[in-house]
Formats: C-alpha cells, sequence, structure tokens
C-alpha cells in the first residue's frame, strides 16, 4: 500500500516530465481541435503547420524553460561538440533512404488520397515554397516536442530505454489519424530517430530526415496525382 504522503508528493525529477506530458496533451487537443477538417484548404493548411509549430515547439519550450532548471543543451536543441559526424552522416543516409521509400510509396492510391495535403490543381513557385517552408517550420517545432521535450527528461526520470517507449508510442498514436500504415511505420521510425537523438546529444538528426520525408512525399504524391501539375512556366510542367 502506497503512502499517502508520498502518493501526494512531487519530486523535482518528476516534475519536468508530468509538466510537458500535460502541455503535450494540451497542445494536441487544440491542435486537432481547430485543424484537423483543414486538408485541402490551402490558407487553412499553412495556418495549422504554422500554428502546429507555436503550439508544439515554441509554446512548449518557452512553458518548460521557465518552468525548470533545464537549458538548450539539456533537451537536445543544439549541435553538440563531437556529433558533428554522426549527425551529418546519419541525416544524409536516412534522408537518401526516405526518399527512396517515397518514390514507392507515393504511387500508392491510399497515399495519393491524403498527399499532398495541399490540393491545388496548379502549382506554380509561389505555391512549392509556401508549401516547403510552412512543412519546415512545421517539422521543426514537432521534433522540438517529440525528439527534444518528450525524451531527455524522460530519460532523467525513468532512463533511456522506458523514455524511449513511451516516446514512441506517445509518436504512434497521433499518427492514427492518418491511417494504420503510418501509425505502424512511426514505431520503427521513431526508435530509430530516439536512438539518433540520444547518440547524438540533438534533435538535428530528426529534424532533417524528418524535412527529407515531408518534403519527398509531397512532391511525390504530386507528380503522381493526375489531376495536379507543376507549371514553372505557363504551358509546362
Amino acid at each position: 500500500m502506497v503512502d499517502v504522503d508520498t502518493f501526494f508528493t512531487l519530486s523535482g525529477k518528476e516534475f519536468p516530465s508530468i509538466l510537458i506530458l500535460g502541455v503535450f496533451t494540451l497542445s494536441f487537443l487544440v491542435y486537432w481541435k481547430i485543424f484537423s477538417s483543414s486538408h485541402g484548404d490551402t490558407k487553412k493548411i499553412v495556418r495549422a503547420r504554422i500554428s502546429g509549430a507555436v503550439l508544439f515547439g515554441i509554446l512548449p519550450t518557452s512553458v518548460f524553460l521557465l518552468l525548470t532548471d533545464y537549458s538548450f543543451s539539456d533537451i537536445g536543441y543544439v549541435f553538440v561538440k563531437g556529433s558533428g559526424l554522426l549527425i551529418v552522416t546519419a541525416s544524409i543516409v536516412l534522408s537518401l533512404s526516405a526518399v527512396v521509400l517515397n518514390f514507392f510509396n507515393a504511387r500508392i492510391p491510399e497515399n495519393l488520397i491524403k498527399y499532398p495535403q495541399i490540393r491545388e490543381k496548379n502549382w506554380d513557385k509561389k505555391l512549392l515554397l509556401l508549401n516547403a517552408v510552412s512543412w519546415i517550420v512545421y517539422i521543426i517545432g514537432y521534433e522540438m516536442l517529440f525528439r527534444g521535450l518528450l525524451l531527455f527528461p524522460l530519460i532523467d526520470l525513468m532512463g533511456i530505454w522506458p523514455a524511449v517507449l513511451v516516446n514512441v508510442a506517445l509518436y504512434s498514436v497521433t499518427h492514427i489519424p492518418k491511417g494504420l500504415n503510418e501509425a505502424v511505420g512511426a514505431i520503427l521510425l521513431g526508435i530509430i530517430l530516439c536512438v539518433l537523438t540520444i547518440l547524438s546529444g540533438s534533435i538535428w538528426i530528426a529534424v532533417f530526415v524528418h524535412i527529407a520525408l515531408g518534403l519527398s512525399n509531397t512532391f511525390l504524391s504530386l507528380r503522381n496525382q493526375k489531376d495536379m501539375k507543376i507549371v514553372f512556366f505557363k504551358g509546362k510542367r
């Protein structure tokens, strides 16, 4: 039987993890409530991505750093000295792997129903740039949360592998609205990105790989859409 005083006592080691799990839950509830129906609408999608960067990255980080003793380096936001080779090598290898995977995956009808998220028929340079920048901003915020705030504090509380399992479970669950395949795929990708984040002490491998995954999927899915085209110049695709 647990002592009542112990049950209601929150240690300094537990507080950061409880704080970020609470902020994570609130952020996702707000995000999905407001932006879950934005598929296809260009303005809503761009607004959702920017808002996601704020709700997942900027806001949680500000609250977390304000209320705890953690620093940017403690949550992996900086490039750690001595990890440069690992970050560059892993980022290149995994990014190329993501592009190859998307080359085949982008042709699947199930994928073409969902991607690209923006459903404009004609994609000019301005739209391509807007899509890329908004994706990058969103992904940086997303990885600040998952590979930063939801990983390092949990490691300090429960150890490496329990923290990784909790992280991957949350990462997979958040992909369920996108379908079973993405939710399952997020398990393997989540483990790989968490391990590399821990080894490098930095979230930036995950950021670079996730950006490559998102942008290549958008572009290759766009190329496989019969009713969409890229128009750099009038009359050309």
